[in-house]
This record gives C-alpha cells, sequence and structure tokens, in this order.
C-alpha cells in the first residue's frame, strides 16, 4: 500500500502545475497547527517560491516553527569512471560550499521573518533522501 500511495504522491507532486502539500495517509482528516516544514530545493525560480509558500503555510509566527531546507545533490553515473578520486575531491568541495551559500540565501527571507531554519545539504538520490529527511 506505501509503495502505491508512495508513488501517486510523487507523480503527483512531481507533475502537479501548482502548489502541492503531500500529507501522509496515517493524518488525513486530522486538524493541527503546522510547524514544521521540510523544503526541498535545486535553487530553481520554483524552489524560491516554494520558500514563499512555506512562510505562507506555517503563518504568522507565534509559535516555535521551524523549515528545514534541504539541498539534494548527486554525483552524476560515470563521474569517477577513469578519473582520479584526488581529482574531482576540490571540485565537489567547491560545489558542496556553493550549496551551502545558496541554502543560506534562501534562508535569508524566512529568518527575516521569524522563523527558525535547518539547512541541509546531502548527497544521495533525491526522492530517497526527501522521503528519509
Amino acid at each position: 500500500e506505501r509503495l502505491f500511495l508512495g508513488s501517486v504522491a510523487a507523480r503527483v507532486v512531481r507533475d502537479a502545475t501548482c502548489a502541492v502539500l503531500a500529507v501522509p495517509l496515517a493524518q488525513v482528516g486530522e486538524h493541527r497547527t503546522i510547524h514544521r516544514l521540510l523544503v526541498p530545493t535545486d535553487f530553481s525560480d520554483d524552489a524560491t517560491r516554494a520558500v514563499e509558500a512555506a512562510m505562507e503555510i506555517l503563518g504568522p509566527v507565534s509559535d516555535a516553527k521551524r523549515v528545514t531546507l534541504l539541498h539534494v545533490w548527486t554525483i552524476p553515473a560515470g563521474a569517477g569512471v577513469g578519473w582520479p578520486a584526488a581529482g574531482i575531491e576540490p571540485d565537489l568541495a567547491a560545489f558542496v560550499n556553493a550549496a551551502r551559500r545558496q541554502l543560506e540565501e534562501a534562508a535569508e527571507p524566512l529568518r527575516a521573518a521569524g522563523f527558525e531554519v535547518d539547512t541541509k545539504e546531502r548527497e544521495g538520490e533525491p526522492a530517497h533522501v526527501i522521503d528519509e529527511e
């Protein structure tokens, strides 16, 4: 059941032409204040709009409301084939540092509005890492 529903939710989130809020099946019908949001970002214009939507969803800052900004990156298949590992480490470090800077920039409007913000960057397959988070 989880696999089926998860794939449907993933397809809806992926293909939707509007903002989507995914709610676990076990929580459908529950009414409660949202205090935490995970906002995955690829630093695109759409991701910037997702940050703006997160502020609207959380509403006014009254209680401790937390947003986690997550950037997931993947080393392209075959990137290390025939390349010495030392040769890609400096580029990888620069890439990760750039992602961290971009995450901090994306966090600024949220922090300015009074939200607590965590930033995370992780390597992996985006859908899997987002699900883990």
